[in-house]
């Protein structure tokens, strides 16, 4: 299964023999039936026949719709997971204080633990005092969070904040190229090419996760670790946590250190901040700023895509499973694992954590 992105301003897709046809005025210039696909992202003024629409929906594919500069705007689904009795166990399970602190927990946690391998991965080949001190910070922020007697979830919420920050602090000791300067996390708008990239990717991956809560039949805007509110989906940035450094992260400092990004694939559009979007993030940077955004050019988030969506389909050993599999399962593995909890089925929830 494969992604379909479309960037190319003034294009239509439309059906021809039961396969979807890109078409840029009289001409075809791409193909590809429907079955061989699990998304399709369209930038800008993409048109997208009624025709094209049935073909998509009937075979479950879904089409998120993306402003030209990458923000997110919507999303084309098909019918929704039928199972009432899970959102409604999930509604109940979270109203109990007790299950919520443990699942919000268990994501607070999952995400320091990934944010440290990232970190020690940066250690083993730079001696920088930053990463060190950060690491050490961390560790005795996870004891807390992780204490026999865990702290509520307000407390949690500042715990994850403080590590984030520790975190994000450290980052620019594992960036090499010195044209990708970090300063910290910015995301309205995105002051320079490295959170450019992650405020995409973030956004790809909150998507993504948000249609494995769906599929796995629960609410996603209804979680634990973010307050519900203002059509905020709340449960798939809870899940999303652990997979900030485990996917995103991780991916973007690839992409610069191996110079498969450089500055030419960035524009500074001078846009204005609240037309590039990215995921909810406590840690970014949120008074105005007067300086102009940097987001990913066609040719940049072209790259991107395609390692993201590589990544989803790589394969990756998981603790207690025999079998190795593809990130885009665990994804769906880690959905269900709440629905599980929820349901009374498992007692604990388990993140998925790196190596």
């Amino acid at each position: 299964m494969s992604l379909l992105a479309i960037q190319q301003q003034g294009a239509v897709i439309a059906v021809r023999n039961q396969a979807l046809a890109v078409q840029l005025g009289s001409r075809t210039v791409q193909q590809v039936r429907a079955e061989d696909l699990q998304e399709v992202h369209l930038y800008g003024a993409i048109e997208l026949t009624a025709a094209a629409r049935r073909l998509l929906v009937r075979r479950g594919v879904d089409v998120l719709f993306f402003s030209r500069a990458g923000t997110f705007e919507a999303r084309l689904v098909g019918a929704e997971s039928s199972q009432g009795e899970r959102r409604l166990a999930q509604f109940r399970a979270l109203s109990d204080p007790t299950l919520a602190r443990s699942l919000a927990r268990s994501f607070v946690a999952g995400k320091i633990r990934n944010q440290r391998t990232v970190l020690r991965a940066a250690q083993r080949h730079r001696q920088d005092h930053r990463l060190a001190t950060a690491l050490a910070a961390m560790r005795q922020t996870l004891r807390v969070v992780e204490d026999e007697n865990p702290p509520d979830i307000d407390a949690l919420r500042g715990h994850e904040g403080l590590a984030a920050r520790t975190y994000f602090a450290a980052l620019p000791a594992a960036i090499d190229p010195p044209e990708f300067t970090f300063a910290g996390r910015s995301r309205r708008p995105p002051r320079d090419p490295f959170n450019a990239c992650l405020s995409f990717a973030y956004t790809l991956l909150l998507r993504r996760i948000e249609s494995a809560v769906r599929s796995a039949g629960l609410d996603p805007h209804l979680g634990a670790l973010h307050a519900p509110g203002r059509g905020k989906p709340s449960l798939a940035l809870d899940l999303m946590e652990e997979f900030r450094p485990a996917l995103v992260d991780r991916l973007v400092l690839r992409l610069v250190n191996r110079r498969q990004l450089a500055p030419h694939d960035f524009v500074d559009p001078g846009v204005l901040p609240e037309d590039i979007g990215a995921p909810p993030d406590e840690h970014a940077d949120t008074p105005p700023d007067p300086r102009p955004a940097v987001y990913l050019g066609p040719q940049g988030r072209a790259i991107l895509l395609r390692e993201f969506h590589g990544d989803l389909r790589r394969l990756v050993s998981v603790e207690g499973l025999e079998a190795r599999q593809t990130i885009a399962a665990i994804l769906q593995r880690q959905a269900m694992q709440v629905a599980h909890v929820v349901e009374g089925r498992q007692h604990d929830y388990t993140p998925y954590l790196i190596r």
